[in-house]
């Protein structure tokens, strides 16, 4: 791309660029990092999913010669929970026990986990942790209802909804003494299924060290998105076969209230679409963020604080933190407009330059 010598800040020596080469680059992140490095690139935009490689993304901040910058987005990482297995739909009680049934049960999963880590050692702060299914500008929620990382509350919690540990020991995991559809003696262990991203796997660390500490054992098993998003009956994620997962779903037009609707549950009568892969089914639930989506601007405060609070004390997922998109560039790199968005950034171009000292 060449400047237009007709266009109308032409006079102001804008834009300041002489022209503007886009390429396509080999090799993913890596082929990408290289080429930054070698001088064949200038800037990285957020399609190399750099976000995705934390301890790539580590070693770019390290070098004072490169500016990351981090764009927040609406979309956001969750760690759902299996509520009701599909196998469960038209099983007997105890063919199929459901370890996470029970909200105490999700709750205490929610106060051990140190969310708090997980966004320092995979995104260094580059991403914000989010209250509900709304970012933290738009949540309705007191600081006093929303989550918190508590190891002793984290506890308490199994201890009420039945999860012993005989042995005092946290490095084994809880059993079940007088759990809801669960059988005596049953293990507190799960699954937690993730994709082969360097961003899943230090969560999963991450997780699997956290709940551990409450006596809450984790199993990793690591997937291609092809397998783990393949669609039900069979696959595991919308087929429901699974204990945890991390996700991340792109905003809803709505509201993001909508994922955990009764209507969304992947069933065979929707041909196994749906985001509700949680298995959760509340009729309150589903009748107060209808409510929150449909509330009148006076209305809408009151109304989403309304739906916050029933996802926050039933848990289908705990909301992790917004993915940023992030991008990289070479140099000092000064604009003259504020950029909140990538869209902003590469529309507004005229005003990028890669000059040290820029004004």
């Amino acid at each position: 791309f060449e400047p237009n010598p007709y266009y109308y800040l032409s006079d102001e020596g804008i834009p300041y660029l002489d022209s503007i080469t886009i390429k396509l680059v080999d090799g993913g992140t890596q082929g990408a990092w290289e080429a930054l490095q070698s001088g064949q690139c200038d800037l990285l935009d957020s399609t190399f999913g750099l976000e995705n490689d934390p301890d790539l993304l580590l070693k770019i901040r390290d070098e004072a010669r490169f500016d990351v910058q981090a764009l927040m987005g609406y979309d956001w990482i969750q760690l759902v929970f299996g509520i009701e297995s599909t196998a469960n739909d038209q099983a007997a009680e105890f063919d199929h026990p459901s370890l996470l049934g029970n909200p105490l049960t999700r709750q205490a999963v929610a106060a051990c986990l140190d969310r708090g880590t997980m966004q320092d050692v995979t995104t260094q702060g580059l991403s914000e942790i989010w209250p509900s299914f709304l970012p933290p500008e738009r949540s309705q929620l007191a600081l006093d209802a929303q989550i918190s990382y508590d190891l002793q509350l984290g506890k308490q919690l199994l201890e009420q909804a039945g999860w012993q540990d005989p042995d005092a020991d946290p490095g084994t995991p809880r059993i079940s003494a007088n759990v809801a559809s669960v059988p005596a003696g049953t293990e507190l262990s799960l699954n937690l299924l993730i994709n082969h991203s360097g961003l899943h796997h230090d969560l999963a660390d991450i997780i699997q060290g956290s709940l551990g500490e409450c006596g809450i054992g984790v199993k990793v098993i690591t997937m291609p998105d092809s397998e783990l998003y393949a669609p039900g009956p069979d696959g595991p994620l919308f087929g429901r076969h699974f204990d945890l997962s991390l996700i991340s779903w792109q905003p809803m037009m709505d509201l993001d209230c909508r994922y955990f609707q009764t209507s969304q549950i992947p069933v065979p009568e929707n041909m196994w679409i749906g985001t509700n892969i949680a298995g959760y089914a509340d009729a309150t639930y589903d009748s107060a963020c209808n409510n929150a989506v449909l509330a009148l601007p006076t209305e809408s405060a009151e109304a989403l604080r309304q739906s916050e609070s029933l996802f926050i004390a039933n848990l289908p997922a705990i909301p992790l933190f917004s993915t940023p998109r992030v991008m990289v560039a070479s140099g000092v790199n000064c604009f003259k407009r504020k950029i909140s968005s990538e869209s902003d950034y590469f529309g507004l171009l005229e005003y990028y330059e890669m000059e040290k000292g820029c004004p």
